[in-house]
């Protein structure tokens, strides 16, 4: 199966709804670093951060001048977050602190996810957690994580991987969050959308939750 799997050229996202966007003539030479959020995108080229599209809430500025050297971007609904020399800054909505401009309580952060009104982040303690937490999709720190190596922040839920594989929580209406995700042979990456989530495995690409628009089928098997 030809799926390239490079941590290096990882398109990192938040699979919330959107609106399809061509990526501005003025991103030059982008860094394989692009984040699709509701109703706008990021990326990262040799510039910096630059972003298009719905930017009534100042979550997709031209051009993020007040960066030093980002390195990971990603898109929420209404807010925006990235990691440089500093740290986690975000911007856009602050609805229950889900963007704040610094984020100064973590340890050497190396990725950040922003959900609907919620962001995640990796660092050297684990998966920390921010924002709206009513449906504790935002735990200040996960605790019962093996060794993460990603995290996904959805709509109210987030998932993540670690030695076990694929766990998640917060809302589950739709079985989009379910504790352990023991279907999955060696799961390598996981995406939470609004009220689904998909991963990566040696099969292929395979969804779960909400599925009225055929965004989430079980297996996807016209991928190569």
């Amino acid at each position: 199966m030809k799926i390239f799997n490079s941590l290096y050229f990882l398109i990192l996202f938040t699979a919330l709804p959107s609106f399809a966007m061509a990526i501005p003539k003025n991103v030059e030479n982008p860094l394989s670093i692009l984040s699709a959020g509701d109703g706008h995108s990021c990326a990262i080229d040799d510039d910096g951060v630059k972003c298009w599209g719905d930017n009534t809430e100042g979550q997709a500025p031209a051009f993020k001048s007040d960066l030093k050297n980002p390195r990971q971007i990603s898109a929420g609904d209404v807010h925006t977050c990235a990691i440089d020399d500093d740290g986690v800054k975000c911007w856009g909505r602050d609805a229950g602190n889900n963007a704040p401009a610094f984020k100064s309580d973590l340890k050497n952060p190396h990725q950040v996810s922003a959900g609907a009104l919620h962001t995640c982040a990796l660092d050297d303690d684990g998966v920390k957690c921010w924002g709206e937490n009513t449906d504790g999709q935002a735990p200040a720190f996960k605790s019962d994580l093996k060794n993460p190596r990603q995290v996904s922040a959805g709509g109210w839920h987030t998932c993540a991987l670690d030695d076990d594989g694929i766990k998640c929580w917060g809302n589950n209406e739709n079985d989009q969050a379910p504790k352990f995700k023991s279907d999955l042979k060696n799961p390598r990456q996981v995406s939470a959308g609004y009220r689904y989530t998909c991963a990566l495995d040696d099969d292929g690409v395979k969804c779960w939750g909400s599925n009225g628009y055929d965004q989430a089928p079980k297996f996807k098997s016209d991928l190569k």
